[in-house]
């Protein structure tokens, strides 16, 4: 019976031990594979079936490459920032539709601008 009246004060426990440690770390670190390691290889067809894209296409070239989907509900909320940046002579915009059939890309495409 006394150990049911710890058993507020262990989840309080557990919870500050969470929160001391989320509130430790660098929130702008972002753990990832890929971190200094080149490009991977591709080669993909453009959404109008017209032209091959392959790495060739970023070398030299600051680019900016977004991996999207009709289906992506964060791609819709982080859409308005690519398209302010597609006039940017600065900066190669790059997306690679994933998931999706080309028919479903060029609606959404179509719907919400192309960068």
């Amino acid at each position: 019976m006394k150990l049911r009246g710890l058993i507020p004060l262990f989840g309080f426990l557990v919870l500050v031990g969470a929160l001391a440690f989320g509130l430790t770390r660098d929130p702008r670190i972002l753990p990832s594979e890929l971190i200094e390691k080149p490009f991977p290889e591709f080669a993909l067809e453009n959404l109008e079936g017209t032209q091959i894209i392959d790495p060739k296409v970023l070398q030299g070239k600051v680019s900016l490459v977004n991996v999207f989907g009709s289906w992506c509900v964060a791609c819709t909320t982080e859409h308005p920032q690519l398209m302010a940046q597609r006039d940017n002579p600065d900066i190669q915009l790059v997306g690679i539709d994933w998931r999706d059939t080309r028919e479903a890309a060029n609606r959404w495409l179509v719907r919400y601008g192309n960068p």
